[in-house]
C-alpha cells in the first residue's frame, strides 16, 4: 500500500514483495489508477484495491466519476486478456 489513502504504491516495492513471497497472493492496496493499472496487474499483483482513483478528480471526498470507472473497467479487461495468454 502507499503512504496514504490514494497514495501511489511504488511498483518497485510491490516487486520486492513479489520476489520475496512468490507463491502468496499479493494485493496492491493503494494508488492504482485506471492509467497505472497495467503496471501492477497482472505482472506484479494478483489483485488491486481501488477507490479514490475512481472518484472525480481522484479526490477521496468526491463522488464516483462514471468515466473513470469505465476507463478502469476497460483497462482491467485488457489486463485480464494478458492472463489468458
Amino acid at each position: 500500500t502507499g503512504k496514504k489513502t490514494g497514495g501511489k504504491t511504488k511498483p518497485e516495492d510491490v516487486k520486492a514483495v513479489r520476489d520475496y513471497l512468490p507463491d502468496l497472493p499479493l494485493i496492491v492496496g493503494s494508488g492504482v489508477t485506471p492509467e497505472s493499472l497495467s503496471e501492477y496487474f497482472p505482472k506484479l499483483g494478483d489483485a488491486v484495491i481501488v477507490g479514490t482513483s475512481l472518484k472525480k478528480d481522484g479526490k477521496t471526498e468526491s463522488p464516483i466519476d462514471p468515466e473513470r470507472v469505465r476507463q478502469f473497467s476497460k483497462n482491467m479487461e485488457k489486463c485480464r486478456k494478458e492472463l489468458e495468454k
